[in-house]
């Protein structure tokens, strides 16, 4: 889209990074506060921020208040300004205080502003007033319209069925594990026929259409706590939701229409943009993973305290299909597809710590293997808790001719354009093979396969159909399944050809493959038909060598692999499939300025690259980031860290910098 900021979402270079913040109802800490700075309980030390305090809350931070004409923090405006997408509250960014946007883009013309918004969330507020034109404010006027209807300005005291309740009485928010859902996305009309429409959904779609995007001035809508199921929630609520004051006879009728109502209002909002001229208007979503029906409507998902959402590890978190891997994401959701990788830096008044800034180089490197943003949050969006607009690393802009960090925003984006897809670095093994290899020279020697007749699926050995010349098995899927493993190509399970996988050992699966068209395949450890652990990985269209890694927190004996193909159609080509103890591999991907290296495999990889290398000569982090000229690098593995791999920019040493303009007018 090219919004108010002036760019296209495909048009922002990388690396690519978001501000995920919130603002107080005036603004604060884009305007001025009126308190004065307040005291930390331990140190009596003065403060601002939570943060200010080790965590401890301080006693001015909240709600640091301002007045509806205190002035622009312009220092801080700036600091807005550097980021290349800030997510932050619509109020009063986009109704009271719009000069707010402005100045933002005053400093940044190319920085793209979304809305943060919660629709499952809304409250009367005291400090409402009649005159107001808040976002939050219409958001609790259209909860309350529906029956019975008061003022909902003078009473707060609605109770119908716009809101969501609980079995004993209470709003569904009043329980802190219901983060903070209290609308009825669930009540709908019956319309007699067997069909339903969910008045609530579509009612709040059409304020958000009227309040974001008529006015032209934000460049996206995100929607937090943004359940397509809410099950989950109630399991962990205390006092379960009142369903049948919802409107339904039992919960899974419930969860069923809380399913529809929250797709009625994306298909409604969605529906309402195109139909004026904006169907490269961004709408992203978070909560879990994104039902497989959001991903038409909607263009993208935020991944949550990465890398443990999602299946708990960056393989799952990056390749899960049909939803929530970011890697197939970036194709599975419409254009311009925006998916956001988030980590949390719990120790948020340590935004410089050893363990943050390996924790924003290993997200802001995931990130860059795909389309989207990373965002280092303190796990909250209130403002008063951390000035994560102040945190800023060494990776998020630099001075291409010195190599030098900076906090220019000009000096972002400073790694171009990727040269094609991220691939995979991979050594050969040092440890022997753990099953007889896949090579399928002159056969398929002794691999098996398998697939349900309703597949229509065929295998074929194919004499040098291979990369190299070798040979290699095509499976061509004529029906596909949402059981992959119904089009299945099986190691050998006879006497010494089976392997014993060891309680929290690294294992690698590696082959090579392509496809007709990019397209899924998962590849399985099992013993007989039982699956031990799986993963899934987008093929392309071209040759390459892929590695899958596995642990487990069990020791299992008589394991063999798989390779399932039954989750698309069409055909596919796999040969060289090796099966080793360890990983012996990284994530790469090649910019227009430099290139981007990810380990995220429990042990040390060295790196040996195939021409010298600049590393970032840092500000924050200059221990990672000397300065110095490369061969080879060695990127520490996950154990002992958490899960959090890590990951290295390099600059490019060919890079030339631009010539001195000479303006032919005065020769």
């Amino acid at each position: 889209m090219v919004g108010s900021s002036g760019l296209s979402y495909e048009e922002v270079p990388y690396p690519r990074f978001m501000l995920y913040t919130g603002l107080t109802g005036n603004g604060w800490p884009l305007v001025e506060p009126l308190v004065p700075a307040g005291q930390c309980p331990v140190t009596g030390a003065q403060c601002r921020y939570n943060s200010d305090c080790a965590g401890a809350l301080c006693s001015a931070s909240a709600p640091n208040p301002t007045s509806p004409d205190n002035p622009l923090r312009t220092d801080v405006v700036a600091q807005f300004a550097r980021f290349p997408l800030i997510v932050m509250p619509p109020t009063p960014s986009n109704d009271n205080r719009t000069e707010l946007l402005s100045a933002i883009r005053t400093d940044n013309p190319g920085t793209h502003i979304m809305a943060y918004t919660i629709p499952t969330a809304g409250d009367c507020a005291v400090h409402y007033s009649p005159d107001d034109e808040s976002f939050w404010l219409h958001t609790w006027e259209t909860i309350a319209s529906i029956e019975p209807n008061p003022d909902p300005v003078d009473e707060c005291d609605y109770t119908g069925p716009g809101r969501l309740w609980l079995q004993n009485g209470e709003v569904a928010s009043s329980d802190d594990a219901s983060y903070g859902i209290n609308v009825n996305f669930a009540y709908r009309t019956d319309h007699g026929d067997g069909t339903y429409s969910y008045p609530m959904s579509e009612a709040l779609a059409t304020m958000f259409f009227d309040d974001l995007y008529v006015p032209g001035r934000l460049d996206g809508v995100f929607l937090d706590v943004f359940c397509s199921g809410i099950q989950w929630i109630n399991n962990g609520l205390s006092s379960k939701i009142d369903y049948a004051r919802a409107g339904y006879a039992d919960a899974a009728s419930f969860y069923s229409g809380w399913t529809a109502g929250t797709l009625a209002f994306t298909t409604k909002l969605r529906e309402l943009i195109d139909a004026n001229g904006g169907s490269d208007f961004p709408i992203v979503g978070n909560c879990g993973t994104a039902a497989t029906t959001m991903q038409s409507i909607t263009n993208g998902w935020m991944r949550e305290n990465f890398p443990y959402q999602n299946g708990g590890t960056w393989y799952s978190n990056m390749y899960r299909w049909p939803t929530g891997g970011y890697l197939f994401d970036d194709a599975s959701f419409r254009t311009p597809s925006i998916n956001v990788i988030t980590m949390y830096n719990t120790q948020y008044w340590l935004p410089y710590s050893t363990t943050a800034l390996r924790k924003e180089r290993f997200t802001l490197g995931s990130a860059a293997l795909g389309n989207g943003y990373a965002v280092m949050t303190d796990s909250h969006t209130w403002p008063d808790n951390s000035p994560m607009h102040e945190w800023w690393y060494d990776e998020y802009a630099v001075d291409l001719p010195t190599g030098q960090s900076t906090s220019d925003a000009m000096k972002t984006g400073w790694l171009g354009f990727p040269k094609g897809d991220a691939y995979q670095m991979i050594t050969a093994p040092a440890t022997p093979d753990l099953i007889p290899a896949g090579t399928f020279e002159g056969g398929f020697n002794g691999w098996t396969t398998w697939a349900d007749p309703a597949t229509g699926s065929t295998f074929t050995w194919e004499s040098g159909a291979g990369p190299d010349g070798n040979d290699a098995v095509r499976i061509n899927v004529a029906t596909a399944s949402s059981d992959d493993w119904k089009a299945t190509l099986a190691s050998p399970t006879t006497a010494g050809s089976t392997f014993t996988m060891s309680a929290g050992v690294e294992y690698s699966v590696t082959f090579w493959a392509k496809a007709d068209h990019q397209r899924p395949l998962s590849v399985s450890i099992r013993q007989g038909a039982n699956t031990t652990v799986s993963q899934d990985l987008p093929v392309t269209t071209e040759w390459k060598q892929y590695q899958v890694t596995f642990t487990d927190a069990s020791t299992h004996t008589g394991q063999s692999i798989s390779l399932n193909f039954a989750a698309d159609v069409g055909g596919v080509w796999v040969t060289n499939i090796h099966v080793n103890q360890g990983v012996t591999s990284v994530y790469r991907r090649d910019f227009d300025n430099g290139i981007v290296l990810v380990n995220p495999g429990q042990q040390a990889q060295t790196v040996v690259l195939e021409k010298p290398y600049r590393k970032i000569l840092g500000t924050v982090d200059p221990a990672t980031n000397d300065g110095s000229t490369v061969t080879q690098v060695a990127l520490p593995g996950a154990a002992g860290n958490n899960l959090v791999g890590e990951a290295l920019f390099l600059i490019d040493c060919g890079y030339i910098a631009p010539g001195t303009i000479t303006d032919l007018n005065t020769q």
